[in-house]
């Protein structure tokens, strides 16, 4: 029996796209389902190998937070957010367990010479 690779491919495809289906379909879970105490273990492991590690915490639930807050609906009442709206200011000679979550704008500025 000869099969031409492109009918193999396109069955892959075709498997593919209803493998995605599948999922999203019956295993998604929505984000509003999950408690803030998951929510917090998946920001505190997909930050777990990088350098804030020091505080996994603090910084886990100012992730939290901050995704919480950009939280917008559409038309259709569905949630959308916005990670763009999110904007870091580091400030140079300060810890970085100083952190803080604005609600609104925040501007960088330095002290005026007296």
């Amino acid at each position: 029996m000869k099969v031409h690779p492109t009918n193999i491919i396109t069955g892959y495809k075709i498997a593919a796209k209803e493998a995605c289906s599948y999922i999203q379909n019956k295993l998604a879970v929505s984000v509003e389902s999950l408690g803030e105490h998951a929510l917090l273990n998946a920001a505190k492991t997909s930050m777990s190998s990088k350098l804030i590690n020091a505080d996994p915490e603090f910084f886990a639930k100012l992730v939290v937070d901050s995704i919480k807050y950009v939280r917008q609906e559409n038309f259709l009442g569905e949630p959308r957010y916005n990670i763009k709206s999110i904007n870091i200011l580091k400030a140079h000679g300060q810890s970085s367990t100083e952190s803080q979550l604005i609600k609104g704008y925040a501007i960088q500025t330095v002290k005026a010479h007296q």
